[in-house]
């Protein structure tokens, strides 16, 4: 983490191998019936990548699937073994893709991951998605690609433009402003709710929740931060539902939160996006940007734990964003 963090990525990746050895406590079983690809060629071969880790990662990592899909060349076959609430998202983004649902179990203090259902045909080699980082993101201008690569719900897009454009004028921005775990010191990744008073005042402008697992206390919090109401999607469930959830955010103006999974979401399909992180996060392997998400603009603190400097810095720019998308 420290090596990506510096921008020594290729040395960083190498070195990310850490995270699957078993005499690491933490390390993740992968009950997969096929041998894991090595270094060598895939070419023409029929691979399951499985996505590891959380969400956000999985999503993040995806962004190297139309590398993958290039090394296996048309003679090859990919199935992608994904969050049952990307499966629908992830055929529609990769043509010739299968999708399959990965569980994840405890067990024998592991955390084992496998497929939710028997394998619908056998496969040559298997790789956890991680590892597409190794192959192709060895290098700050591998991430430079199309910003959407996750297609979203053309009919959810349309419902959805549809409801903000039925609001009062103004950008219509998007807040997400923590992640739904708290351990392992995700805490000291986002910034206390009161921070956010330095969005307030920003005239016409329209705050919507994007925040999964919000309660209305934290609603109602947030909403006297920001002086403004802050409008919750109605019938979304932020949590089940991405499909809705990333067709929302492509409909908004702009998405503003912390590296959460929604963050991930709204960068994988494309949305305008500003991104609020502590000081030197990896994923900004050691640059201003933030290029898992080339749209994105990254706003970090500068000093640990100093939340009202960065989100003054973010406020002033609020002040002069202007949409660059018609709604139309």
């Amino acid at each position: 983490t420290l090596l990506l963090a510096d921008g020594r990525l290729a040395e960083g990746w190498d070195a990310y191998a850490a995270r699957l050895d078993p005499n690491l406590s933490s390390s993740p079983v992968f009950e997969i019936s096929a041998p894991r690809a090595g270094e060598g060629s895939i070419s023409g071969k029929h691979v399951l990548l499985v996505s590891e880790q959380g969400l956000g990662d999985e999503i993040s990592f995806y962004g190297a699937v139309p590398d993958l899909l290039r090394e296996l060349t048309d003679q090859g076959r990919l199935t992608i073994a994904a969050d049952r609430r990307l499966l629908p998202m992830v055929e529609r983004s990769f043509a010739g893709v299968q999708a399959v649902a990965h569980k994840t179990t405890q067990s024998h203090l592991r955390r084992r991951r496998a497929l939710a259902e028997p394998a619908p045909s056998a496969f040559d080699l298997w790789l956890p998605s991680g590892d597409l980082m190794v192959r192709y993101r060895r290098a700050l201008p591998d991430f430079e690609r199309p910003p959407a690569y996750l297609k979203v719900d053309a009919r959810r897009l349309a419902a959805w433009s549809d409801w903000l454009a039925a609001l009062p004028p103004g950008p219509k921005i998007g807040l997400t402003w923590r992640s739904g775990k708290s351990g392992e010191g995700r805490a000291l990744s986002y910034a206390p709710l009161a921070a956010y008073r330095h969005l307030a005042g920003r005239g016409q402008t329209q705050f919507i929740s994007l925040q999964y697992g919000a309660t209305p206390d934290e609603i109602e919090q947030m909403q006297a931060v920001l002086g403004a109401p802050l409008l919750v999607p109605p019938d979304l469930d932020l949590f089940e539902d991405l499909e809705g959830l990333a067709a929302l955010c492509l409909a908004l103006d702009l998405v503003i939160g912390i590296a959460n999974a929604t963050v991930q979401l709204a960068g994988a399909v494309g949305a305008p996006l500003w991104v609020i992180t502590p000081p030197k996060p990896w994923p900004a392997f050691g640059t201003d940007r933030y290029p898992f998400h080339p749209q994105a603009r990254a706003f970090s603190a500068v000093k640990a734990g100093d939340w009202d400097e960065v989100l003054s810095r973010v406020g002033a720019a609020l002040a002069q964003f202007r949409p660059e998308r018609s709604r139309s």
